[in-house]
């Protein structure tokens, strides 16, 4: 076994040892019915692993996709930990984090022995016709409510890469978990891929969403040249050292334009001091959603260099809404929202010339530019929020559908 791999080995099996053994056989829970009416709004619990009060794609993803439940009069509620001021109104926190390495990055998330009870009782004084949880193999209140709680279980797999990796140390209890799901999503092909290689079983795709009316409706940040972006955590898989090496080797690109880097990371120190003598590079540190939108509005190019590991391609989509031409990396979880030289400029990853060519040629070409652009937008609007919830509450009603034929 990789030393990587050994501390959240023994992490997630701590975790899964504090959790109730699953039930031998399933048995009815009527407060699940008490006093409701057909006439009563789909009541949609919605667990998340991670802290909701951290930035994250899949804390994001929640966010949005709760919102828009609730615009249609569906009682959608938020369970997870949280480490700060509660995000929104309809949120029940089950306790605080701390951080799991998980594919490169570090996750924060609650594992502690009193998750489970605290998400026990915020699921069971909501009794929801149906629960959603997403990554329900990160341990905490995901892996506890798939183990404990005798409800309609839709599961969302988001993780590709080295996250997945650790699934085959959990391969049993997993499974003997996620046997109790009724219905399983993957946010891409990638993401299935790596779903089925741990845990095989029938899953169905339904992608991430993007806030397009957020993003379109952004004023767009001042800037005198063309602006090239970078958003993303500064770590190794995220490949941002390429992209700054092809802005060091680049007179032109230093003349005329600037690059704008946002986020932070283990690697953001050391890029700084690389990169100190060149005034044509500004390090944003953490920004808001608010300020990456603007950003994005304003940049002729949004950079995305990952090196491998990225489950769904977001950022790509965002930068698409925004009107902002795409570089990104030649990686299956890119391939699945952009095609080569139509909504996005994909190149080898690790290869700084070819993204510093890359951006040259959009910003150098008019013609590739608008079509990049005309192409972005058409495509980001297959990845809307309604369009999203929409197969969401199919599902919803199909696992309802499921468990009730099973508790009869």
């Amino acid at each position: 076994m990789g030393d990587k791999f050994k501390k959240t080995r023994s992490q997630m099996a701590s975790t899964l040892s504090y959790m109730p053994s699953l039930p031998k056989k399933k048995k009815k829970v009527s407060h699940q019915k008490t006093n409701r009416t057909s006439s009563d709004p789909l009541r949609v619990a919605i667990l998340c692993p991670y802290s909701m009060s951290i930035p994250g794609g899949v804390q994001n993803q929640v966010l949005l996709l709760s919102k828009e439940m609730r615009t249609r009069g569906i009682d959608a509620r938020i369970i997870a930990p949280c480490d700060g001021a509660p995000p929104v109104p309809y949120f029940q926190s089950v306790g605080t984090t701390r951080a799991l390495k998980s594919n490169g990055s570090l996750a924060p998330i609650a594992d502690d022995s009193g998750t489970a009870s605290l998400t026990y009782s915020a699921v069971n004084n909501f009794c929801p016709d149906v629960i959603h949880l997403h990554e329900p193999l990160v341990p905490g209140p995901t892996v506890a409510a798939m183990i404990g709680l005798d409800y309609p279980l839709v599961a969302t797999f988001h993780a590709a890469g080295e996250g997945m990796q650790t699934l085959k140390y959990l391969r049993h209890p997993a499974r003997g978990a996620t046997s109790r799901l009724h219905k399983r999503i993957a946010v891409s092909d990638e993401a299935k891929k790596r779903a089925i290689e741990f845990l095989p079983g029938q899953y169905e795709i339904i992608p991430n969403c993007v806030d397009l009316d957020s993003i379109t409706q952004a004023k767009k940040w001042p800037t005198s040249k063309p602006s090239v972006f970078f958003i993303g955590r500064h770590e190794e898989r995220k490949g941002l050292r390429y992209l700054i090496e092809a802005w060091m080797s680049s007179k032109e690109l230093q003349e005329h334009s600037e690059l704008w880097v946002g986020g932070v990371g283990p690697e953001t120190d050391e890029l700084i001091n690389i990169s100190k003598s060149e005034k044509s590079i500004s390090f944003l540190g953490r920004i808001d959603n608010d300020e990456l939108y603007r950003r994005m509005r304003a940049s002729s190019v949004l950079v995305a260099p990952a090196l491998h590991g990225e489950s769904f391609g977001i950022v790509l989509l965002e930068a698409m809404a925004a009107n902002s031409c795409v570089v990104a990396t030649d990686i299956p979880g890119y391939r699945d929202v952009a095609r080569a030289d139509v909504e996005a400029i994909l190149v080898e990853p690790a290869n700084s010339q070819a993204i510093r060519d890359a951006i040259e040629n959009i910003l150098n070409n008019d013609k590739l530019r608008k079509s990049l652009q005309s192409a972005g937008i058409e495509r980001s609007k297959d990845f809307s929020v309604p369009r999203v919830v929409d197969q969401y509450i199919e599902i919803y009603k199909q696992a309802i559908e499921q468990s009730a034929l099973e508790s009869d």
